[in-house]
């Protein structure tokens, strides 16, 4: 992972013999995160991984180059969500009318303990997510990593310098805060 955040950083003044490196190493690691946020779902639309794979990886290579591998995985997951999100509204100012839920049924599905919760719209949960770093970043950032970068909680422990324990105790707080604010009154 050094070597990728160096050849990022490379890539950030201008080389582009390392944006090229950079991409290529880039390129199969959000492959495998939108895979497993897929895996969960159950869906099998490979166009559609290589879609948003494709967006992350550019997003990811234009942004700011990343100090170290928390915040390389940091911008990934944010990179993710912003394609989510956007995808969502996309699809809302197609269906003229708006109103209508977007739903995180299907391909776009978060974790598994989050995909209980009955059509929950993805720019609900957008703005529930924003509001949760506001309240506590730390639980944000917990959820983003989660379900965004794939990263289980020993994965997230670890580079946030902390057990796993105090992650899975993270988790638990920010989907209760999730789910109060995603079916609370008016849901």
């Amino acid at each position: 992972m050094s070597d990728l955040i160096e050849l990022l950083q490379r890539a950030a003044d201008g080389d582009r013999r390392a944006y090229d490196a950079a991409y290529a190493q880039v390129y199969p690691v959000l492959k495998r995160l939108a895979r497993g946020q897929k895996r969960r779902a159950g869906s099998r639309d490979d166009a559609n991984t290589t879609s948003i794979v494709n967006d992350a990886c550019l997003r990811l290579m234009r942004s700011a180059s990343p100090k170290d591998e928390a915040h390389f995985y940091g911008i990934a997951a944010s990179a993710l969500r912003q394609i989510l999100i956007d995808r969502a509204r996309r699809r809302l100012a197609e269906k003229r009318g708006g109103g209508e839920v977007t739903s995180l049924d299907g391909k776009e599905d978060l974790v598994e303990a989050i995909a209980d919760l009955p059509n929950v719209d993805v720019l609900e949960l957008d703005q529930v997510l924003t509001t949760l770093g506001e309240v506590d970043a730390r639980l944000a950032k917990v959820v983003e990593w989660h379900c965004f970068a794939d990263l289980d909680f020993e994965e997230i422990g670890r580079l946030m310098a902390t057990s796993g324990r105090t992650v899975r105790r993270d988790w638990r707080r920010a989907r209760a805060y999730l789910l109060l604010h995603l079916e609370g009154p008016g849901s």
